[in-house]
C-alpha cells in the first residue's frame, strides 16, 4: 500500500500543472545487508551498486562500470532513439520523494515534467534484505504516453582487472530471458563485414516474463 501511494503521489503526466523538477542535484543512498546503492536525480539513474559481500582486488565490487562516467551512460537511462528527448531526460533534475513501509522496504519516487507534454516517473523499491530492487517506469512524449519505455544498463558490468581484461573468459556476456516457461539464451554473435546483420525476435511463443543482462557472475 505504501508503494502504491508513493507511485500515485509522484506520478506526473502532461495533465500535471506546470513543471515538475528539482532545483538542485540530489544523491540518494540506500543501504541494506548486502547492497549499497546510490541514485542520482539527474536523469534518475543508478550511479553505484556496490556488492558488500564481493570484492574485486580487495575493493567492494561495483556493478556500475567505471566507463559509465566516461561515456555518461548510466543504468536506467532512457534510450528511446530520439536523441533530443533522451538528452533532455538525462539532464533533467527529477523531483525526489522517499517513503518506507512497515516491512522496511524503502521507495524512492523520482518525477520530472517540462510542462509541455514530456514527463517521466521512475519508482525504485529497495528491500530491507537481499539483492532484488523493484522498478516501475512511465513516460510521456509530446503529450502521448509511451507504451514501452526503453532503458539501458550502460557499458557493461563492474571493472575488469588488467589480467581479466586479457582473458576471454571474463569478457563473456549474454542476454537471458524467460519466454513463457522456456529459458532462452541470446549469445553475442561475431559480426563480420560479409555477414548480414541478424535480428532475433522473442515473445511469439509466450509472454516474456523477464530479461536479464548477465556475465559469468552477475545479472541485472
Amino acid at each position: 500500500e505504501a508503494i502504491g501511494e508513493s507511485v500515485k503521489e509522484a506520478a506526473v503526466s502532461p495533465k500535471s500543472p506546470g513543471e515538475v523538477n528539482s532545483k538542485t542535484t540530489v544523491d540518494v543512498r540506500l543501504n541494506n545487508d548486502v547492497l549499497k546503492v546510490e541514485l542520482s536525480n539527474r536523469g534518475a539513474v543508478l550511479r553505484h551498486v556496490r556488492l558488500k559481500k564481493y570484492t574485486n582486488d580487495g575493493i567492494v565490487d561495483d556493478l556500475v562500470s567505471p566507463l559509465s562516467k566516461e561515456f555518461d551512460r548510466y543504468p536506467l537511462a532512457l534510450k528511446t532513439g530520439d536523441d533530443v528527448y533522451d538528452s533532455m531526460v538525462s539532464s533533467a533534475l527529477f523531483h525526489v520523494e522517499q517513503s518506507e513501509d512497515k516491512k522496511g522496504t524503502r521507495t524512492v519516487a523520482m518525477s520530472w515534467s517540462n510542462g509541455k507534454g514530456d514527463a517521466v516517473t521512475k519508482v525504485i523499491t529497495f528491500p530491507k534484505k537481499g539483492y532484488l530492487l523493484g522498478l516501475e517506469v512511465s513516460a510521456y512524449k509530446g503529450g502521448k504516453r509511451m507504451k514501452t519505455v526503453p532503458i539501458e544498463w550502460g557499458p557493461g558490468f563492474s571493472k575488469l582487472l588488467p589480467n581479466e581484461a586479457k582473458n576471454r573468459y571474463y569478457q563473456k556476456g549474454y542476454i537471458g530471458l524467460l519466454e513463457g516457461d522456456s529459458f532462452k539464451k541470446v549469445k553475442r554473435s561475431k559480426v563480420k563485414k560479409e555477414n548480414p546483420h541478424v535480428v532475433d525476435t522473442y515473445g511469439e511463443k509466450g509472454p516474456i516474463k523477464w530479461v536479464a543482462i548477465t556475465d559469468n557472475y552477475f545479472a541485472a
